[in-house]
């Protein structure tokens, strides 16, 4: 059963905390170590998360759009860890839609999912895969991924005035934070392989943008343009095709909005989810 989508928000709320102590600046540092110390307080929060890719391959002077988006709804508890999350991907015009949820069972944790209405189906998950849904976990590792942010401006995220900082992953971080993130299963079902980040040279950039009045992360913006068009030409080199086809990215962007924190008093599995 695919766990991306939520590895993906939840690596989000890693890379938020972490980038606190590797800032380069004062501004940046004095706001994330903020953050950091608000979100101690965080035992739920809803995201919402928006990716598209805008992308098409042409060969023999014929050219296949590939579009793909993915929009995802997702409450979380930490303590125990919880999660509900509802989430629509639409790629290359095929919908698909999947209800979940994730809750503690004995010394372990269960995923009940059900895709586009086809029935629930149950499974055993490790503790050590639903890390990324905790907000402190994976700081550790990307405490090394950031590189200098700096504030650009203000605006408006959901009502509330944010201060946004921008600065990048380096090429030579991405293989694991995408591994983690579980980015890789996405690019996957795209004929990528993991191994098409070895010795890439473009990073990944990325905005954070922090409340002013509270000082907790409400978004964040990663850009996988260049990174997604340096992967694609990886690939076709790789199955030498270099010549014969090409790949066009105009854009590729994944958008998390956080939001109700501490709003979410308790997420109630049902029975019917629980009976696969």
């Amino acid at each position: 059963m695919k766990k991306t989508p939520a590895r993906i928000l939840a690596v989000a709320i890693a890379i938020l905390l972490a980038l606190s102590l590797s800032a380069c600046g004062d501004s940046f540092e004095s706001a994330m170590t903020r953050a950091v110390s608000e979100m101690q307080d965080v035992e739920s929060l809803h995201m919402d998360m928006v990716m598209g890719i805008d992308m098409s391959l042409s060969a023999d002077g014929q050219t296949l759009e590939m579009p793909i988006s993915m929009d995802m709804s997702m409450d979380t508890i930490n303590e125990p860890l919880t999660a509900r999350a509802t989430m629509n991907m639409n790629v290359m015009q095929q919908p698909v839609s999947v209800e979940y949820y994730v809750e503690r069972s004995g010394e372990g944790y269960m995923m009940y999912a059900n895709m586009d209405g086809g029935g629930w189906e149950a499974a055993a998950v490790d503790e050590t895969e639903l890390g990324q849904f905790s907000a402190v976990e994976g700081v550790e590792f990307y405490l090394q991924c950031a590189s200098a942010f700096e504030k650009v401006g203000e605006e408006e995220v959901r009502g509330a005035t944010a201060s946004r900082y921008d600065g990048e992953i380096p090429a030579d971080m991405l293989s694991e934070a995408l591994e983690r993130s579980g980015a890789y299963d996405m690019f996957e079902s795209l004929g990528v392989s993991g191994e098409s980040t070895d010795g890439l040279t473009s990073g990944m950039g990325l905005s954070i943008y922090l409340d002013n009045e509270t000082g907790l992360p409400v978004r964040y913006v990663m850009d996988m343009t260049d990174l997604m068009r340096e992967m694609m030409d990886t690939t076709l080199s790789a199955v030498g095709a270099g010549d014969a086809m090409s790949w066009e990215v105009g854009e590729a962007s994944v958008s998390v909005t956080l939001s109700d924190f501490n709003g979410i008093d308790a997420i109630e599995i049902p029975d019917y989810a629980r009976g696969a």
